[in-house]
């Protein structure tokens, strides 16, 4: 028996490496980062070696997610879609550009989409620290404030609305404010009435996983435009370091089990 039959064989040892990973965001079409956090999250996950690939494709930008995906190399591709809930991007549209059937696409590779960033465990506790240090900057206590987590929200698909309240939930049990309210672009209760109604020292703080239109733009336009002096807006969530390592940490723990 020659001593080279007592290795491992080179393909069965290299065999995770085929597994490749896709990031899939929305696409950023305004802020002035555009696009950041899916290729922070990406250099970091290609530097940790756990992946044979890693790529970055967008639903609304270049490279869409389908010529990404065409692009990875291996048989095995986990999908980390950065949204905020699992509505019609996450549970239609992801699929469906992928040309995933029971699984797989046409090439025979098999795909596994994880939970959308939105509803990961740390979320809440990260937008109530992030919150919490916006008041305290401010001079507040975070007890003397009241929070309002705000979401896109859809008159078509309540999956945003519900992880927000889900979110605003969990942040209310941490008890770290007077009161925690939700929020939304597009369905009521709408942020503008928020803005006109709750009463303050209140802090703002967007459920966007992007630094572009809506994280970036529309909640401190809004803020700016209710003329209120005692109205704080937190960081956007894609600022916040203890997010991404949040997205990175769950990535690599649910590939690693699977």
């Amino acid at each position: 028996m020659h001593a080279t039959s007592l290795r491992p064989d080179k393909a069965t040892s290299a065999e995770p490496s085929l597994a490749a990973l896709l990031i899939v965001a929305h696409g950023e079409r305004g802020g002035k980062r555009c696009n950041r956090l899916p290729n922070i999250i990406a250099e970091r996950l290609r530097s940790g070696g756990r992946f044979g690939d890693v790529a970055v494709g967008y639903m609304r930008e270049d490279p869409d997610l389908a010529a990404a995906a065409e692009g990875l190399r291996g048989d095995r591709v986990w999908v980390c879609p950065l949204f905020m809930s699992g509505g019609y991007y996450v549970r239609q549209a992801i699929p469906q550009r992928l040309g995933i059937t029971g699984g797989s696409d046409a090439r025979g590779r098999r795909f596994h989409i994880l939970p959308p960033t939105g509803l990961s465990a740390d979320l809440p506790g990260i937008v109530a620290a992030e919150a919490a240090r916006t008041a305290r900057s401010a001079g507040l206590a975070p007890a003397a404030a009241r929070l309002a987590i705000i979401a896109h929200g859809s008159g078509n698909d309540p999956a945003s609305r519900q992880a927000a309240e889900a979110a605003a939930d969990a942040v209310r049990a941490l008890q770290v404010f007077a009161a925690v309210d939700t929020a939304f672009l597009e369905e009521p209760p709408l942020l503008t009435e928020a803005l006109a109604d709750l009463p303050g020292p209140l802090i703002v703080s967007g459920l966007f996983i992007g630094e572009g239109l809506h994280g970036a733009e529309d909640l401190g336009a809004a803020v700016a435009a209710s003329g209120r002096g005692d109205v704080y807006l937190a960081p956007t969530l894609a600022a916040s370091q203890a997010l991404i390592q949040s997205i990175v940490n769950d990535i690599e723990a649910v590939t690693a089990a699977g």
